[in-house]
């Protein structure tokens, strides 16, 4: 069996790839969470460290990372080209691109089983893909999110509020890590592809990994 080790922003994303993930690919999945940090995105410099060591493994290396959690501070690869388009999703195609092409350029060992991955707003984002499971699991807050699924056709699209502060505002005692898990699992991983156009591409390229 391939492994791929996916390098996650924080513990709800780890919780995703090891349950959700995990089962629906046959593929041993691994899911550390980035070094040298207090939570969120590092500098690029360090990530490369992080990305490279687990290259050297001789396995694939992916990441799970909030493109709208990335600053300018952060340097990654492309970034002030990208600021200048205002497709979001072009945006990430570069940026995706130039991380993949800083491997390369840098001679990294099996450079080539790096498939970078950012999520365009947050994680939970994912969790507005299927209105049925988010109010079978929290039926206390469809007067509160059902105008979401209105507005939003892709949940990618989601943010200001962001989709965990929606749900954190509207579901009582919500628990990002344990619920998240929960309802993408519910949800499902072909649910969230048919809403989630750029998370629907990444999941096609693991899926061609098994």
């Amino acid at each position: 069996m391939r492994r791929l080790i996916v390098v996650c922003e924080g513990e709800t994303e780890q919780e995703f790839c090891r349950t959700v993930l995990g089962s629906c690919l046959d593929i041993s999945i691994d899911a550390p969470k980035i070094k040298k940090s207090k939570g969120g995105i590092v500098a690029w410099e360090n990530l490369v460290k992080q990305i490279g060591g687990h290259l050297r493994e001789g396995v694939y290396v992916s990441t799970l990372i909030d493109f709208y959690g990335i600053k300018p501070k952060h340097n990654f690869p492309n970034w002030e080209k990208a600021q200048q388009i205002k497709d979001k999703y072009k945006q990430l195609e570069l940026i995706e691109a130039g991380m993949k092409k800083a491997m390369e350029e840098r001679h990294l060992d099996n450079h080539h089983l790096f498939i970078p991955y950012l999520q365009l707003h947050e994680f939970e984002a994912l969790l507005f893909s299927n209105e049925e499971a988010l109010f079978r699991n929290f039926p206390s807050a469809i007067q509160a999110l059902e105008q979401v699924f209105v507005e939003f056709s892709n949940p990618e699209l989601i943010n200001e509020p962001t989709p965990s502060q929606r749900l954190k505002n509207n579901i009582d005692g919500y628990n990002k890590v344990v619920y998240g898990s929960i309802l993408a699992a519910s949800i499902g991983i072909e649910a969230m592809q048919a809403r989630c156009p750029h998370f629907a591409e990444w999941i096609e390229k693991l899926k061609r990994l098994q």
